[in-house]
Formats: structure tokens, C-alpha cells, sequence
């Protein structure tokens, strides 16, 4: 099926849950019908490139500023943009309409960076993201597909915190003997 199909796909089913009134799904439309817009455009592409170099020209100035030096010398001598992991990762993106392929990739690569500590390594992954976040929030074409993408991972978020606040109540109420 071609993604053209795909989204449209989507974006019916969208409008049947949303007509059922499930939450979030206007932001979720907006996701798919900005990511497929942009990734039929090769102008956006290359714009959204441009906006990848300014964001890890960001994330070099902010990491040192932070101490991470290692990460940002890291990141200035093998930029991210450039590597086929990140751009397999960016397609994913806008293929996928996921952040968290991305992610994964980014952590992938931010693996490779010699001598720094796991907890370093983290902090320059969550830095790296928000500078991307932040460039691509004040483009006036990319910001409804970030904006929509960033409220469907908050929504995941919170369901993933609900689910353990859940687990956590019922085992309390299981050391103290009350009923789920």
C-alpha cells in the first residue's frame, strides 16, 4: 500500500474516532496530513535539512555550555545529519509519524561517543532532541507536524504513567488486604 494510501487511511479512521470523541485525534490528524505534505516536498526537504545543521549547531554550543564537550566535539566531527543512520531515522519520521524511531537512532549513534558516562550520554541524547524540537517548532511549515507529533507522545506518556499508577494502587491495596 503506498503511503499516499496509507495516510488517507488514517485520516478517515481519524474522523470516525474523532466523530466517537476520542481525545487527541485532531492532533493526530494534523500529524498525518503534515508529514505526508512534507515528505511528498523535496523543498521541504532540503529545508528541513538546513534546519537539522542549525539544530546540531545548536546542540554543539549548548553542550559545551552544559559540559558536555565530548558530545558536542562528537557531534561537530561526525555530524548527525550527514550519517545514513540519522536520515533512515528522519524518514522514519515522517513515514512512521513517530518520534521514537528517531530516538532510538539517535541513541544508537550517541552510543559511539568514546569515554563518556551513561548518565552524560542521556542528557546529550534529551539536549540533541530539543534542539532539533526547537528548530523545527519555530519553522512555520514544520510546526504543526511537531506540535501534533509532541501531543501524541504526551498522550502516551501520561497513559504509560496512568498504567503504573494503576499497578501501583493495586498492589498497595493488596498489602493491605482491600479489593482491587
Amino acid at each position: 500500500m503506498s503511503h499516499e494510501a496509507i495516510a488517507q487511511t488514517v485520516d478517515a479512521l481519524l474522523d470516525i474516532l474523532g466523530d466517537l470523541g476520542l481525545p487527541f485525534t485532531g492532533p493526530a490528524r494534523l500529524a498525518v496530513r503534515g508529514v505526508e505534505s512534507i515528505r511528498r516536498s523535496q523543498e521541504a526537504q532540503r529545508h528541513l535539512a538546513e534546519l537539522l545543521r542549525q539544530a546540531e549547531e545548536d546542540f554543539q554550543r549548548e553542550a559545551a555550555r552544559q559540559g558536555l564537550r565530548s558530545s558536542a566535539h562528537w557531534v561537530a566531527s561526525f555530524p548527525l545529519h550527514n550519517l545514513d543512520t540519522f536520515r533512515e531515522a528522519v524518514k522514519c519520521l515522517w513515514d512512521l509519524w513517530s518520534e521514537q524511531a528517531l530516538e532510538e537512532r539517535l541513541a544508537q549513534e550517541f552510543t559511539r561517543i568514546p569515554g563518556i558516562r551513561e548518565r552524560d550520554r542521556a542528557r546529550a541524547l534529551a539536549l540533541y532532541l530539543t534542539c532539533l524540537r526547537a528548530r523545527l517548532v519555530a519553522d512555520e511549515r514544520f510546526r504543526p507536524v511537531v506540535t501534533a507529533l509532541s501531543a501524541l507522545r504526551t498522550e502516551r506518556e501520561v497513559e504509560r504513567v496512568r498504567e503504573r499508577v494503576d499497578d501501583l494502587q493495586r498492589a498497595v491495596n493488596a498489602l493491605l488486604g482491600l479489593p482491587e
